[in-house]
Formats: structure tokens, sequence, C-alpha cells
């Protein structure tokens, strides 16, 4: 009996196929069905007339089940899969499988070009992106209106790659970043709060970001001094803790590092009050001694002495306020990324002069959060509804209509 199932003649094939009037073994017509992406049960697709019915036939089925690799990866990884189960897999769509299949009978690709094609798109589909406690797919991405289609066909077509996201560290260790560089953004860091691991979406001290080799060992005293920003300094005369501003105001540090950490401070939300823990705006501030209008004015009309950080892609001088307004939100963790360009890349940002007018030209017509405020064409930009795409299309024509505006 299993030598008549394993040979099927028409004799024992007993089921019928509606669409192209053949008798097929039940396997054979269960392979011609498509699955149910909510039930996952299969379906007998039923042409109707003038319709095309796409399937499978069973010469080429055969030669995809013989095509094999090693390649696929993911829930595939280190195991020999068929080309044919590939393509059968979650991986590929139905309209992706009907193309491909087609395209081969056609001639249009090889079968070697047909294994390259679905491993390309396998490889798109289980990149990962850092996700809060677990990695995330593009395809999850996509379902989740984090990412349109565009940028995922793109993924998928491989046109687009998966961004490496890197701490400060490990940049200074592939040659992205220079030590000073990398040192002077990692004590801002440490002045205004946190070293963040952005791979594992991690706020740490700096004792936990040296132990878990955020940072090299080489530069935590540095650091801890960095860090006494937020923990307070101790006034040698009177034991008491006293604030950064007033540790500079008593020369127990540098101006200019005292100034940058500030500066940082403000930049990402506020002074730090080291004897309750938190942030006050700048009023508060000035009551608690912790800031005055003279060290206000120096930081509100910054100069290239108060200007302590620097953009790696341009070479300028940038205040830390100027530097992360150049960052990119990562659409998961929420955290701002410095894009690093590799040679010959194009690096965007948007400019002083149009950052500027930007917040210069207001609305109260915006809608969705902003109903029946005031707020300015910068914010609408950079605000949810504007993807970082269409952020930089919209500044590169303002640029050139400037620029145009300017030599006429």
């Amino acid at each position: 009996m299993n030598q008549i199932l394993s040979d099927p003649d028409d004799d024992t094939k007993g089921f019928f196929d509606p669409n192209t009037q053949e008798n097929l073994t039940y396997l054979q017509l269960v392979e011609r069905c498509v699955t149910d992406p909510i039930t996952g049960l299969s379906l007998l697709v039923i042409a109707k007339k003038g319709e095309v019915y796409f399937f499978v036939d069973e010469a080429t089925k055969l030669i995809l089940k013989a095509t094999t690799t090693t390649k696929a990866g993911a829930k595939y990884q280190s195991t020999t899969v068929s080309l044919w189960d590939l393509l059968y897999s979650k991986y590929i769509t139905e309209e992706k499988r009907r193309e491909l299949v087609q395209q081969y009978k056609s001639g249009s690709i090889t079968i070697e070009h047909f294994l390259k094609i679905i491993l390309t798109i396998i490889t798109t589909e289980v990149q990962s992106f850092h996700g809060i406690r677990k990695d995330v797919t593009a395809s999850e991405l996509l379902e989740s209106q984090i990412i349109n289609e565009d940028l995922y066909n793109n993924l998928t077509a491989g046109n687009v790659t998966v961004t490496e996201t890197l701490s400060i560290y490990e940049a200074k260790s592939k040659g992205l970043l220079t030590p000073g560089t990398t040192l002077v953004l990692l004590e801002a860091q440490a002045a205004t709060g946190f070293v963040i691991d952005p791979v594992k979406n991690k706020k740490l001290s700096v004792e936990e970001a040296v132990s878990q080799r955020v940072v090299g060992s080489e530069w935590k005293n540095k650091l801890l001094s960095a860090e006494r920003a937020v923990t307070g300094y101790k006034d040698p005369y009177t034991g008491n803790t006293i604030s950064l501003f007033q540790a500079l105001k008593k020369d127990l540090i540098v101006k200019d590092h005292g100034i940058r950490l500030l500066e940082a401070q403000i930049a990402t939300g506020g002074i730090i009050d080291p004897v309750h823990s938190h942030r006050v705006p700048v009023q508060v501030a000035y009551t608690r001694g912790y800031f005055d209008e003279e060290m206000n004015q120096i930081l509100s009309d910054p100069d290239d002495d108060t200007k302590g950080f620097f953009d790696p892609n341009t070479q300028e001088n940038l205040t830390y306020l100027q530097l992360v307004e150049r960052c990119v939100t990562d659409p998961i963790t929420g955290l701002s990324l410095l894009v690093i360009a590799k040679k010959g890349e194009v690096y965007f940002f948007v400019d002083e002069a149009t950052k500027l007018i930007l917040k210069a030209t207001t609305t109260t017509k915006a809608g969705g959060k902003y109903q029946s405020t005031t707020v300015s064409l910068w914010d609408l930009l950079y605000s949810k509804y504007i993807t970082e795409e269409k952020g930089e299309s919209l500044c590169n024509s303002t640029s050139l209509d400037q620029s145009q505006s300017n030599a006429s």
C-alpha cells in the first residue's frame, strides 16, 4: 500500500482540481491551497471564469524541492532547507510567491537567482531593530505603523539596510569619533543623569556603565567627576553638598568644563538640584543659588568659547542643544541618536538660519494634539506626524528656495 501511495497513477488520484479539471492526490490538492493568515487553515482557491488561476506545476515543484541551501538563517539557521519550503514559509507573501514562480517559469530568472531573492527577503524580514525588551523585525514595525510601506519595501529589496546603533564608546572604538569628542559626549551624559546604552536601551550610572563595558575603565575617574554634577560637589569649607553652578563659582572645577556640563543639563530638561535629586526650572534655580543671570546670558547667547561640543560630520563647534537637534529619534526607544555619516554619504541637518525661520513661523491651524494652540513650524516638522524622509525633503526644498531668492 505504501508503494501504491508513493507512486500514484490516475487510478489512485482520487481528488479533483475544479480549476484545471485535473485528478490529483490529496497532498497535491493541499499544496495548491493558500493559507489563511488569520486561522492558518488551507483554503482552496476557486477561480471565477476569466480569472488567472495560479498554482505550481509538478515539474517546477520538483525542481524547487531539489534546490536546497544552508544559508537561510532565521528559524532555518544551520539547517538544510529546500527552496520549496522557503517559498511557502511565513516570510514570503502570497503575491511575492506568485510573482517569483511566474518569473521562473517564464525564464526571466534562473533557479539560482530565485534562491538568492528568497534569501534576501528572509534576511530582511529577520533583521532586528532594537526594541525596549527584545528585538523586533521590519515586518513587525510595518504592522505597528512605525515604518511606512515604502521603507519596508526598500528594506525587503535590499535598497536600504538596518543602520547600526552604537554606543558613544563603540563609535570611538570603530574610529567614527575621536577620543576627545567621545569623552566630551560621555561627560555630558554623566552630568545629565546617566550614561546611555542605546543598544540595550539602558540608563546607567558611571559605575554600572564601566562594569557592563559600555565605557572603558580608562575614563572611569573622569566620568565619575562629571557625574558629580548630578550627585553634588562637597564644599571644602563647609562640608555641604553644592550644585555644579556653585562649584563653578567657587572655582572647584575648570570654568569651560563646568559651563559645558551646565549647558548640557539645561538642554536636556533643566538644572539638576543635587540635594533633592531632581531637575528644577531656571527661575527656581535662581532662588536656590544654582544659577544666575550672568550665566544665563552666557548660555543664551553662546560664542565659540562656550560652544563646547563638536559635530564630527561638519567639524563645527556647537552647543549641546544644537548637537541634540541634529540627532534623529530612534522610533523604538525614543533616544536621540547622532548620525555619523560615512565618507561619501550625504549628511542631513537643518542649518541655524533655516532653523530660526522655522521656529519664527507659527500657526494656530495645525489641529491634532496642537488644536487651538500656537505652534511653530519647527515643532510641527519634528512632530510624530512628519516622517524623517519627508522632513529632509521639505527642509532641502526650503534651503533651495532661500538660495534662489538670495541669488535673485
